[in-house]
C-alpha cells in the first residue's frame, strides 16, 4: 500500500487538431508540501463557436490523493502495456502519465470513440483497464470542478436574533436548527 508521502503525479490529455485549430482537455494532480495536500489543474480549450480556454487550479486534500491512488491501484493500469493499442492518428490523441511510487507510466493512444473500439483494437483488455480508468478520473474531475468552482456561492447565515442558531440560505430562513 502507497505511504501518503510518496512521489505521486497524474497527468492526462486528450486532444487533436481540426478545424478549429488545437482542441484539448488537460488535467493533473501534484503532491506538495511533503505529501499533505495537492495542486490539481485542469485546462480545456475549444475553438468551437469561438470558446475561449479554460484554466482552474485548486488544491485538494492528501485524502482525495489518496483516494485517487486506490482508484489507480483498483484499476491495475500500473500492470498495463500500451504496445498493442491504436496508436495517435487524424483523430487525435490520449496520453496518461502516473508516477505512483517508484513506478511510473506513460501511455498514449488514440482517441477512443466508443468500447468498439476498445474491443476491436489487438489489446481489448488492457485497452479496456485504460478506458474505464479515464472515464472514472474524468468524472472525479468534473466533480471537483463543479463542487469548487460555484457560479453563485450560497449565502449561509446564522441568524442571531432567535434564542437558537438558524440557518437561512439566500435570506430565507431554512428552519433547520444546529
Amino acid at each position: 500500500m502507497a505511504t501518503a508521502n510518496e512521489p505521486f503525479y497524474l497527468r492526462y490529455y486528450s486532444g487533436h487538431s481540426g478545424r478549429f485549430g488545437h482542441e484539448f482537455l488537460e488535467f493533473d494532480f501534484r503532491v506538495v508540501d511533503e505529501g499533505r495536500s495537492a495542486v490539481a489543474r485542469y485546462a480545456n480549450n475549444s475553438n468551437y463557436r469561438n470558446d475561449s480556454l479554460i484554466r482552474k487550479e485548486m488544491c485538494v486534500s492528501s485524502l482525495m490523493i489518496q483516494e485517487i491512488k486506490r482508484i489507480i491501484k483498483e484499476s491495475e493500469i500500473m500492470k498495463e502495456d500500451d504496445t498493442k493499442w491504436p496508436q495517435k492518428n487524424k483523430d487525435g490523441r490520449q496520453e496518461l502519465e502516473i508516477r505512483l511510487g517508484s513506478e511510473h507510466i506513460s501511455f498514449e493512444t488514440a482517441k477512443i470513440g466508443s468500447l468498439v473500439d476498445v474491443n476491436e483494437s489487438e489489446d481489448p483488455e488492457g485497452l479496456r483497464v485504460f478506458y474505464y480508468l479515464v472515464q472514472d478520473l474524468k468524472a472525479l474531475v468534473f466533480s471537483l470542478i463543479s463542487l469548487h468552482f460555484k457560479e453563485e456561492e450560497p449565502r449561509w447565515v446564522a441568524n442571531s436574533n432567535v434564542d437558537q442558531a438558524h440557518l437561512s440560505y439566500n435570506g430565507a430562513t431554512s428552519g433547520t436548527r444546529i
